[in-house]
């Protein structure tokens, strides 16, 4: 993510809206918190979204796995769970624990996507 910023902010700060603005006198810190960090948030916004959706699957995985925490409620105990009863023969208890943690990373997604809209709306 920190490369993605740096980059995102050294492409910007070639353009000629902010030599404009340095033209203009204005200081370094109406530059960046007004026409820098505006053009970076819809790159990093995606990123901080993916890695948390990243953090959340790992988790559930490990936890799965047993390598996780045993006093703590995870998604991945919960599959575990799960998965004892689907062998016994209930098919329903593996399904819900798996439909939250798929709608829960969707739902992250959809709020990146929509922060982005609203950002670039407020731009224009």
């Amino acid at each position: 993510m920190t490369r993605v910023v740096r980059s995102q902010t050294l492409s910007i700060s070639e353009k000629e809206f902010i030599s404009a603005a340095k033209a203009l006198g204005e200081g370094d810190l109406y530059i960046l918190f007004r026409e820098i960090l505006p053009n970076v948030w819809p790159s990093v916004i995606p990123l901080f979204m993916m890695t948390i959706s990243g953090n959340i699957v790992a988790e559930s995985g490990l936890s799965f796995l047993g390598l996780g925490d045993p006093n703590v409620a995870s998604w991945g105990k919960t599959s575990t769970m799960a998965s004892r009863a689907f062998y016994a023969g209930s098919w329903w208890g593996i399904l819900f624990p798996g439909l939250v943690l798929t709608l829960t990373i969707v739902s992250l997604n959809l709020m990146s996507d929509y922060i982005i809209n609203v950002l670039t709306k407020a731009e224009k």
